[in-house]
Order: C-alpha cells, then sequence, then structure tokens
C-alpha cells in the first residue's frame, strides 16, 4: 500500500498492519513500514484452501489518514486435478449381474478437496478381491468433472467386495459393496446321478439339481418345475419319474427316477422354463431284471420234414430288451412249441432246452425242430417259468417234390353247355401230402366217364401255378348223370374225379319272337306288340315264368319316353308286351328288352312319327315396333307340336288383329312340314301406340297366341299450325298471338324432333314483309315463334310456313291495318295560283 500527506507526497515510516479476514488465508510479514515511496508491503499473502473470495485489510497507524484501512481481495480457484471423490456413493448391496440400483457419482478434486471442473476425464471401476468382474465400468467425466455412472454392474462370486473409481494420474476413491446372487439363470447339478444304473431301477443315488446364478451362485428360488431328459445314449431309452420341484433353497431333489432301454452309455438333460439346463456325466445302463424271453434267432424257412436251421434261438431279456446274462435262482429252462399252425402239425425235435453259460448265458439253442406239413405263416412261441412269453415272425415249410396228381376241386353238376363251377381244380401233391408248389408243368383235363357222348369244352391243358391247375371254362354239351373227369401230367400218378351230372341249359338270353311295329306315332301304341322270350346261352327256348321283361329305349334322338314298358314271362318264358308306345322326338329308335340276369336284346329300327296336335305357342315376331301404318319388319309365326314337342304340320291357326288398327294377311294359315304357320305381313295402324294381334287354333294348349307391337310416329313429313297467327294485326306490329308449328308424319303424327328451322313467308296478299321470321323445334318438335311482325299494305294476307323437304302449312287468312302514325308529307295542293280573295282550286 501507498501512505501520501495531504498534498499527495509519499510518507516514510508509517507502521502498516496487513490482517486477512477469517477464511482468508494467512500472510508472512503482516507489520511492515512504508518506504522513502511511502509504499509498505506485506511479506506474503497465502490464500485459503477453499476456492471462493480472499479479504485482506492493510491498516496504518496513526489517525486522521483517509481510506484507512485498506481492503484486498483476491479470488481462490480450484488447483489442476489430483483425486477422485464420489460425491454418490455405489449402493453397499448389489446382485450379481444385475445393475447397481444406486450409480455412483465421481468427482474430479484438486489436492485441497476442492470440485474441478475437467471434462472427458475417463475414470474406471475395478473389483477387488477377484471373484467379480464390472460391466459398464467406465464413465467420462462432463465439464464439471462429474463422472456419472449408467449400468455398472458387478458379475460374480456372491461375497464382499471393495469398488476403486480410477483415472490416469488420480488419486482413486473407493466404496465397499456386498454381493449377492442375481437372478435364477441356470441349472448345476449338486448331487449327479449314479454313474452306473440298472435298466428300470431307479439310481442308487438320486440326483439335486441347484438353480444358480448366470455366475453359479445358488439361488433361492422354490417352485422351478425340473424335467430330466435323455440327452444321448442309445434310441429308444425312456425315463420314469423325471421331474422334480425347487424347494426354499432353490434345490429339486429327485426320488425314483431311472433310465428304461438298451444298454450302454447315456447322459441326462436336466431343464426348467427359463433357464439353461445341465447335463450330467456318463451313465453306464446294465441290463435289468429278467422279465421276458425273445426269439433273437428266428425260425426260418424249411422245407417239410427237414430241421430248421440256423438252429433257433432264444434269449431271456430284461423288460427292455437287453439279454440277461445273471440269474439268482439258477438258469431258466425255455420250451418252444407251434404258434399259427397253418399246415394243423405238430413240432418233431427237443423242445424244452437250458439256458447257456458264458457266451451263451441266458440263451437257449434249438438245433434239431422241424415240421412235415407245409403252410405259409407258422410260428413258433417260447415260454420260460416266471418270464412273459413270445411269438416267432412266420416261416414258411415247403413242400417236397411233386409224386401225384388229386382232384382239390371236383367238378359240380351244371347246365348243358354252362361253365362247369367253381373251376375245377388239380394239385400236385409230395409224399408227404404237402401241395407241391414248386411243381409247374402242364396238367391235362379229359372226359373219364362219357354216358352221354358228350364233348368236354374250353382249357383243357393248363399250366399249373404253385402246385395248382384251375379250369375255369370247362364245359359239357350233352345231359346226363355219371360224368368223371380225369387229370394227368408227365411223371406224375392221374387223378379220376368224383362223379357228376350235367343238366339243361339255365335261361341265359332274351329274344324277340314278335317284333314292335317298324313305324309308328309318338304317344300312339305299336299296331304290332313285341314279344319277348327267354332262351339258354344255345338259343333254346327256357319255360321260365316271372321274369319281368323291361323296355328301354336303345338308341334314338334323346328325351323319348316309354309307356306300358315292362312285361312278365308266363310259364313258357314268353312276355307278351301291350300298349308299348314311344312319346319323344321323331326320328329312328331302336328298343332294348331286358331282364335280370339275363342277355338283352335289340329291337330293328322304328320310324317313329309326329303324334297328334296339342300345343301351340309363339315361333316369332312378337315385340316388335314399326312406324305408324306400316308393317313390322319379321311377319308373326306360331309352331305347333304334339304332346313330344314334335312339330306338326297342317293345322290350321287364325290371325286375327285385335287391337290398335291395322291389318293382317292372310288371316289363315297352314302350319307347314317344321310345324309353323306365318303370316304374310301385319300392318300397323296409322296411330302410334301398341297393336295386338292374336293366332289361334283350336283345341290347342296356349291357343290364341298374342302378339304385341308398337307403331311408333313416322320421319317427319310436313308440318301443321297448332296454333294460328292472329286473325288481325297492324302493319308493323308483332302479332298478339305468335303462331306454334309442329312436325308431323305422313298421318299426322306429331314427331318428336328438335332442330328444325322453320320459316315463315308471305303466301298472299297486296304487298308485305315479315321479320322475326323464323323459328327451330324443340325436342317436342314444337317451333314457337316470337316477335313475328307483318309489315306492308293492309289488306287481306296468308302466311305459308316451310321447312327444306316438308309439306308446308298455310295459315289462315290475317287482316291487316295500318299501323301507327309516324310521318307527315305534303299529299296535294301544292304549286296552285288563284285571284286573291279566292279559295285555291
Amino acid at each position: 500500500m501507498i501512505v501520501h500527506d495531504g498534498s499527495g507526497n509519499p510518507v516514510q515510516g508509517v507502521t502498516v498492519t496487513f490482517a486477512p479476514a477469517a477464511g482468508s488465508g494467512s500472510v508472512t510479514g503482516g507489520t511492515q513500514t512504508t518506504n522513502g515511496s511511502g509504499i509498505a508491503t506485506v511479506g506474503s499473502w497465502t490464500l485459503n484452501t477453499t476456492v471462493g473470495t480472499n479479504t485482506l485489510t492493510a491498516t496504518a497507524a496513526g489517525s486522521g489518514i483517509t481510506g484507512n484501512p485498506v481492503t484486498f481481495t483476491a479470488e481462490g480457484t480450484a488447483g489442476a486435478a489430483t483425486k477422485l471423490a464420489l460425491t454418490t456413493a455405489p449402493s453397499s448391496a448389489a446382485q450379481s449381474g444385475v445393475a447397481l440400483a444406486q450409480q455412483p457419482v465421481l468427482q474430479l478434486q484438486d489436492a485441497n478437496g476442492n470440485p474441478v471442473g475437467q471434462s472427458g476425464v475417463v475414470v474406471t471401476a475395478t473389483v477387488s478381491p477377484a471373484g467379480a468382474t464390472p460391466s459398464n465400468a467406465t464413465a467420462t467425466t462432463a465439464s464439471n468433472g462429474s463422472a456419472t455412472f449408467t449400468g455398472l454392474t458387478l458379475t460374480g462370486t456372491a461375497g464382499s467386495y471393495t469398488l476403486s473409481f480410477g483415472a490416469t494420474g488420480l488419486t482413486p476413491a473407493t466404496a465397499g459393496i456386498t454381493l449377492s446372487a442375481g437372478a435364477a439363470s441356470k441349472l448345476a447339478l449338486s448331487t449327479p446321478p449314479s454313474s452306473s444304473a440298472q435298466s428300470g431301477v431307479a439310481f442308487s443315488q438320486q440326483p439335486v439339481v441347484q438353480v444358480q446364478d448366470a455366475s453359479g451362485n445358488p439361488v433361492s428360488q422354490s417352485g422351478d418345475l425340473v424335467t430330466a431328459t435323455v440327452a444321448s445314449g442309445p434310441a429308444g431309452a425312456t425315463l420314469t419319474n423325471a421331474t422334480a420341484t425347487t424347494g426354499a433353497t432353490g434345490a429339486a431333489a429327485f426320488s425314483g427316477l431311472a433310465i428304461s432301454g438298451p444298454t450302454g452309455t447315456y447322459t441326462l438333460s436336466f431343464g426348467a422354463s427359463g433357464l439353461t439346463a445341465v447335463t450330467s456325466g456318463s451313465i453306464n445302463l446294465a441290463a435289468g431284471p429278467a422279465a421276458q424271453v425273445a426269439f433273437t434267432v428266428q425260425p426260418s424257412n424249411t422245407t417239410a420234414g427237414n430241421i430248421i436251421t440256423p438252429a433257433v434261438r432264444v434269449t431271456v431279456e430284461d423288460a427292455f430288451g437287453n439279454r440277461v446274462t445273471s440269474f439268482m435262482g439258477g438258469r431258466p429252462t425255455v420250451t418252444v412249441a407251434i404258434g399259427n399252425n397253418p399246415g394243423g402239425d405238430t413240432l418233431s425235435g427237443t423242445k424244452s432246452k437250458l439256458t447257456g453259460t458264458g457266451g451263451n448265458a441266458g440263451i437257449a439253442t434249438f438245433n434239431d425242430l422241424s415240421i412235415a406239413k407245409a403252410g405259409e405263416g407258422y410260428t413258433l412261441t417260447a415260454a420260460s417259468t416266471g418270464l412273459s412269453g413270445t411269438e416267432s415272425a412266420a416261416f414258411s415249410v415247403t413242400p417236397r417234390a411233386a409224386k401225384l396228381l388229386v382232384f382239390t376241386v371236383q367238378p359240380s353238376s351244371t347246365p348243358a353247355g354252362a361253365v362247369i363251377t367253381p373251376a375245377v381244380q388239380v394239385t400236385a401233391r409230395d409224399s408227404l401230402g404237402n401241395t407241391a408248389t414248386s411243381f409247374s408243368g402242364t396238367v391235362t383235363v379229359a372226359i373219364g366217364s362219357n354216358p352221354a357222348g358228350g364233348s368236354l369244352s374250353g382249357t383243357k391243358n393248363q399250366t399249373a401255378g404253385s402246385g395248382v391247375a384251375s379250369f375255369a371254362d370247362l364245359s359239357i354239351d350233352k345231359a346226363s348223370a355219371g360224368y368223371t373227369l380225369t387229370a394227368s401230367a408227365t411223371g406224375l400218378t392221374q387223378a379220376t374225379s368224383t362223379s357228376f351230372t350235367i343238366a339243361a341249359g339255365a335261361a341265359a338270353k332274351l329274344a324277340l319272337t314278335t317284333l314292335p311295329s317298324s313305324s309308328a306315332s309318338s304317344g300312339v301304341a305299336f299296331t304290332q306288340q313285341p314279344i319277348v322270350q327267354v332262351q339258354d346261352a344255345g338259343g333254346n327256348p327256357v319255360s321260365q315264368s316271372g321274369d319281368v321283361v323291361t323296355a328301354t329305349i336303345a338308341s334314338g334322338p334323346g328325351g323319348a319316353t316309354l309307356t306300358n314298358a315292362t312285361a312278365t314271362t308266363g310259364s313258357s318264358g314268353a312276355a307278351p308286351f301291350s300298349g308299348l308306345a314311344i312319346s319323344g322326338p321323331t326320328g329312328t329308335y331302336t328298343l332294348s328288352f331286358a331282364a335280370t340276369g339275363l342277355t338283352a336284346v335289340t329291337s330293328s329300327g322304328i320310324t317313329l312319327g309326329a303324334g297328334a296336335a296339342a300345343t301351340i305357342a309363339e315361333n316369332g315376331g312378337n315385340g316388335q315396333s314399326a312406324p305408324a301404318g306400316t308393317a313390322v319388319a319379321t311377319p308373326p309365326s306360331v309352331i305347333v307340336r304334339d304332346g313330344a314337342g314334335n312339330p306338326v304340320s297342317g293345322i290350321a291357326v287364325a290371325f286375327a288383329v285385335t287391337s290398335g288398327g291395322g291389318t293382317v294377311s292372310p288371316t289363315s294359315v297352314a302350319t307347314n312340314g317344321s310345324g309353323i304357320a306365318a303370316v304374310t305381313s301385319w300392318t300397323l295402324g296409322t296411330t302410334p301406340g301398341t297393336n295386338t294381334l292374336t293366332a289361334s287354333a283350336t283345341g290347342l294348349t296356349g291357343s290364341p297366341v298374342t302378339f304385341t307391337a308398337t307403331a311408333t310416329a313416322g320421319a317427319a313429313a310436313k308440318l301443321a299450325i297448332t296454333t294460328e297467327p292472329s286473325s288481325s294485326a297492324q302493319s308493323g306490329a308483332p302479332f298478339a298471338q305468335q303462331p306454334v308449328v309442329q312436325l308431323q308424319d305422313a298421318n299426322g303424327n306429331p314427331v318428336s324432333q328438335s332442330g328444325v328451322t322453320v320459316t315463315a313467308v308471305v303466301a298472299s296478299g297486296p304487298g308485305g314483309t315479315l321479320a322475326n321470321a323464323s323459328a327451330t323445334t324443340t325436342g317436342s318438335g314444337a317451333a314457337s315463334f316470337s316477335g313475328l311482325t307483318l309489315s306492308g299494305t293492309v289488306g287481306s294476307y296468308t302466311l305459308r310456313f316451310e321447312d327444306t323437304n316438308l309439306t308446308p302449312a298455310t295459315s289462315s287468312a290475317i287482316a291487316l291495318s295500318a299501323g301507327a302514325a309516324t310521318t307527315i308529307a305534303e299529299n296535294g295542293g301544292n304549286g296552285q295560283s288563284a285571284t286573291v280573295g279566292t279559295a285555291a282550286r
């Protein structure tokens, strides 16, 4: 500071005391004396450690010194960042894998603990001791020097940890935290299942499964259903008692869990909804207790009487098909027998065997079994006391070589000429009586005993198939009792059948002994009614009553029907028809006559003509329109048909106009070969509107037929005045009544046509002119004049209204009078001379 006298001169030797205010730091050399320049300087002023304003006073000794004391201020600012401090501590407790509920906030500070505003410093969180790892473990300072963490999470083993927050060159800040288990994430085997077990037997050590978080910490979570499944191992295995539920500690203890299936090495998987499954170590599964027997070498196909090879083997198994090799009660005995027995035979050989030892333990071998009778589909059964029995796969016993022939289907009595049914069958057999299925030679049959000298027809030589020859088409033509057949084949003993009878032939077909008429009318019974006879296959009449013979149309135009179309055979086998008739379109027909079980017969052609006329109907020309007074374009016509719809010719039809006027020609017409009657012309009345015409034929349905046609106005041909102009008028003044002119056709019918320009001209009179002398027709065909004016010499006039190509119309007389006075002019007496005092003449 500096001290002056009243004149501004520096004063030397004044004692000055420097004193910092509270919280404003400290000074050295706090008492000083002004020097020759009047200046006193404190030794040093050290600011307070807290950021903010510091105050220092300098007081000069003495009184009356203006400005005494002098106050100094200095601003204390933060120093360089040297450390980190937690302004928001992290949660003191957290779950593994779950973000801290309270995320930490770190502040940069100088050595005195003042906040330092500095952005871009990366603060990193680390954990000690080992066992947990942080994620989202960095945060960067903002401009105020604060770093706020987001999503900071510890994942690891539950326990107590220290979080350290550090940055390059700065003293870190720390906080303690207790880590507990996180959310349930996976399963773990706290007790694994036994490493070896028997199929179908519960594990001696039942597994215990623990719920854990992602870091392997046990999670106390009850109610999770844990399911065991086979993860690996031979196919087809199943588990029993395969679920357990976690208790309060999160542990699920299984009870009675067992694998049932083929022996081998397995692993099990334990899973629960929403949790990662755990897989067990290897489990060696051995066979379970003996439960059943099974054919492990099936009986194979063999020849009758020969030993079945290879030897049949039956194995003792547990319930899941695993071979059992040790038995507490000693080796079991297995007994075999025939199961399915298509040949009705008995099993030969040693049928009960003790199971083997060593490599054959649990196996019974049968090496001398045989069956004498051939058949397909044999099976063997195997049984052992206390165990479930079994049945083998099917096998066949084939016969030996053929030795003789036998009739295995004998010929049966049958009608003459009819095939012997069932088919005769001859079989080749071996020495044991089995069908020799390998025989495929030719077998020949012939008549043996032939009492009537009949002939055998059909295929008499057949090649055997599987040792059997069938003769499906044999027949004999002569009737008699006592026939036999013989069967022979090269190298085999011949066979002779039992005796049989050939009777008369059975009814086989129908024949027409009387044909229906070759021509007929539709709906009219045939003049000659048909008679149908039952016959056998050879064409002989068969006396068989009660057969219903039905006639149907075999060919002809579609839509025809028959009446009285059935007849029944009498005792002679004949069926006479009565009243049989065809109703339908004309043309050529054939009829088929049939009865159940008999071959039908078809008639010759029948020419069908039309029947009696039954209906009349419109054929054409209805609903037309034409200008009034002209003929319609299509002359009306009707068609006459019989009851089946066939056209009928020669029917008289009367035509008559019934409304609208007009004429028809001719008034009576006969139908032609197509059944059609048509007029030559129908001319409509001269007045627009509906015209009707009837066509009648006595006694026919649909009569009379009514035709309608609409008469329309013709083309415009002339003009007509519908409103006359005024009968009197003043020259130069519009008619008080303006004329209206109408377009008309030649018959005087109004014609609706717009756009026709009608022009008025003076038709007669002493001489005049017209103004506003044209008008145009509207859609109705009317032209209304407006302002039509006649100017000219007074007198009587007529007007004519005309248009190109139309006949004009002429008005009634019009008396034209003088118009209003408009001028004055000399009329006479100009330019005279007369004596004064006298009148001019």
